[in-house]
Parts: structure tokens; C-alpha cells; sequence
């Protein structure tokens, strides 16, 4: 069952207008940062355009005429036998994820405020523990009630392995260096697992404590697997280097080498929808960025006006609606100017179309202009 522990704090009407002066200069740095965030995400390298100009190669052989030049070479990657020496024994695998949980005391907040007349403001403030597995306990020491909710400090923790050495087809691999698809949930059995001493395979995990997996105590610890099997077929990109591929750099310094599942065009595809993905979790994040940035700007006004709860509620949803406005309008502008400036054809139209309009306004008010000055 869980552990409640609850506190209880007024704020004044002056603290909570200090208060909305300190949020308003956090909003301004919000504002800012979404600014940043557009212009770096409609910046960023679209692999997929780049994996467009890659080569196809044969995996048969290597070509000495694609030397230094960004290839896509198709084939079942391979390497050499991989395991984690603590616990598992060496197998077919690409790369493994080791991962590590705790059943453990884990904390958490929830605020709930209400509004008094006066402008104050009520806080109460619910602390809950509950027991729960998770790869980052917390000591305890920080917690609101730390007594009786102590956690024993973590003795192993995750990792990443990967084969020293890999191939597909001709071409050698650096396995540390190669972006690879995500791995599957590896079943333990008493034929991979190396466990001894205080560790046991224990109900699909390697698992060490005074319980088990599916009775767990404070302080038990279990330990699971993913890995990226050894015969993956897929579409390796990298730069031809000597006898194998090497991380490619593109002309902005993004640095492209990675196997995706499929043939050359099926792994294009993944990497165009990871892009326009990518694409709107920005886009979409910086426009509420912006909203939230502008809302607490304008959160003085909410707080001075806050004497009564009514009175605050209603302007608080107006401020939202007036400060979504603006904000979308920023974020159309600078989205807009982020695109055409890291577009050079779009920058060139850009310029050209407004060469134009500038001559074709001289032509036709410069004469009037002059017309009226004469005649003055």
C-alpha cells in the first residue's frame, strides 16, 4: 500500500505577483529558446536527401573507383560472437542491451493550488511512495520523508556491447561506430546465462535479492536483455575507406553511418519519415513553446488581477487565448525565414523576387513622386 504525506502553504497576493515576474522572465527565455530550437530543426541534415546521393555498391566486392565516396551497400551484416562477461555467454548477436532494475522506493509529487479571494493562493502538496521496479533509484536522501524510504545503492548498472569486428559482404564494419535498428527482448535460459554467487536465473531474468521477480523486496535487482541478432539483413551507408566503411561526414558535419532493415530504397523511406518526424516534434514544440513562453509574460497581469478566483480564472483563459495569437504568428514568421535561409535556391528566389518588386514599385510611384515634388 502506498505512503501519503501531505503539506499545506498560502501564498499572498504580493508573493504570488513576485512570483508571475519571475515566470514572465523565464517565459522571455521560453520565447527565445523556441526561436533557437526553429532555427536549428529546420537546419538539421535530411539524411534521407543524403542517403539519395549515396552509390549502390555490390556486397560481393568492392569497387576501388567508389574510394571516399558515401556508398550503400546492401547484404546480411555480420560479427564476430558477442557476450556480456559478467552475465551471458558469447552468441550470435550485433549488439546487446544490458538493462538494469531495482525494486525500489520511488517518490511522487502532485500540486494542487486554489485560488482565495484576496489574490492568495492555497497549496497542497501530496507526496506518494510506492514500491516499483525502475533503472534509476533514487538514494532516498532527497526525498520529502526519507525515513523508511531508503534505497541500498545500485551495484551494477546497464551497458551497451557491441562485436568487435563485423562485416557485410566484402566490406569490413567498425560494430561500435554503426548505427544499428533497435534490438529485441533476448529470452534467458540456462544455455546463455552466466550467472554465480548472489545471481540466479530467476523467472526469465538473472536476478539477485531476498525475493523474486514476482514477489520482489527492497533492494532486489533484476537484469534483461535486448540485442540485434548477428545475419541482420540490411542497407549499411558509410564512406568507402580502404577495405571497408567508415563514418561519412556531410557537408554541415553530420556524421552518417548506420544500418537500417531492408533494401537501399526501404531504408531511404525509413530515414524520410524519421526526418519529417523529427520535423513536427520540433515544429509542434516550438509553436507551444512560444504559446507558453508569451502566457507567462503576460502572467503579471493574470496575478494582479487575481483578488478574486473568478476574476482569475476568466484571465487566465483569456491571456492563454491572447498570448496564442501572437505566438502562432512568430512561429509562421520564423519558420518561414528558417526554411528559405537554409534552402540557398529558395534564399535566391527569395532575393530575386524581392529585386523585382523594389524595381517594379520604383517604376511605377518613383515619376509620381517626383511629379509631386516638382509641382510643390
Amino acid at each position: 500500500m502506498a505512503d501519503t504525506y501531505t503539506t499545506v502553504t498560502h501564498r499572498s497576493w504580493l508573493d504570488n505577483i513576485i512570483g508571475s515576474f519571475v515566470g514572465a522572465g523565464i517565459g522571455v527565455l521560453l520565447f527565445l529558446g523556441a526561436l533557437g530550437l526553429i532555427w536549428y530543426a529546420e537546419g538539421r541534415t535530411n539524411l534521407a536527401l543524403v542517403a539519395k546521393e549515396s552509390i549502390p555498391a555490390a556486397a560481393e566486392r568492392i569497387d576501388p573507383a567508389n574510394g571516399g565516396k558515401l556508398v550503400a551497400v546492401t547484404g546480411q551484416v555480420t560479427g564476430a560472437p558477442l557476450g556480456d562477461p559478467q552475465f551471458l555467454a558469447s552468441g550470435p548477436y550485433l549488439r546487446l542491451q544490458r538493462h538494469v532494475e531495482m525494486y525500489a522506493w520511488v517518490e511522487e509529487k502532485r500540486t494542487e493550488r486554489k485560488d482565495e479571494v484576496g489574490g492568495g493562493t492555497t497549496e497542497r502538496t501530496t507526496y506518494t511512495y510506492t514500491k516499483r521496479w525502475t533503472s534509476s533509484p533514487e538514494s532516498g536522501d532527497g526525498f520529502y520523508q526519507p525515513s523508511g524510504h531508503r534505497n541500498p545503492p545500485l551495484q551494477i548498472e546497464g551497458a551497451e556491447l557491441s562485436a568487435s569486428e563485423g562485416s557485410v559482404g566484402a566490406y569490413a564494419l567498425d560494430l561500435k561506430e554503426l548505427g544499428l535498428p533497435s534490438g529485441d527482448e533476448l529470452p534467458l535460459t540456462e544455455a546463455n546465462v552466466r550467472a554465480g554467487g548472489q545471481w540466479r536465473l530467476d523467472d526469465g531474468y538473472i536476478f539477485s535479492g531476498r525475493g523474486r521477480p514476482s514477489s520482489p523486496q527492497i533492494g532486489d535487482v533484476r537484469v534483461s536483455y535486448t540485442a540485434v541478432p548477428d545475419g541482420l539483413q540490411a542497407t549499411v551507408f558509410g564512406e568507402q575507406r580502404g577495405e571497408g566503411l567508415a563514418p561519412f561526414r556531410t557537408e554541415q558535419g553530420d556524421v552518417f553511418y548506420r544500418a537500417l532493415a531492408g533494401d537501399r530504397a526501404a531504408a531511404i523511406d525509413q530515414l524520410s519519415f524519421e526526418d519529417t518526424l523529427f520535423d513536427w516534434i520540433f515544429r509542434l514544440g516550438s509553436l507551444l513553446m512560444l504559446w507558453v513562453g508569451l502566457a507567462m509574460v503576460l502572467g503579471p497581469i493574470n496575478a494582479i488581477l487575481g483578488v478574486l478566483p473568478a476574476v482569475k480564472r476568466a484571465s487566465g483563459c483569456l491571456t492563454g487565448l491572447v498570448a496564442f495569437v501572437p505566438a502562432f504568428v512568430v512561429w509562421a514568421l520564423a519558420e518561414l525565414v528558417a526554411i528559405v535561409a537554409h534552402n540557398i535556391w529558395l534564399l535566391l528566389g527569395a532575393v530575386v523576387i524581392a529585386v523585382v518588386l523594389a524595381v517594379v514599385a520604383g517604376r511605377r510611384f518613383l515619376p509620381a513622386a517626383r511629379a509631386a515634388v516638382a509641382a510643390s
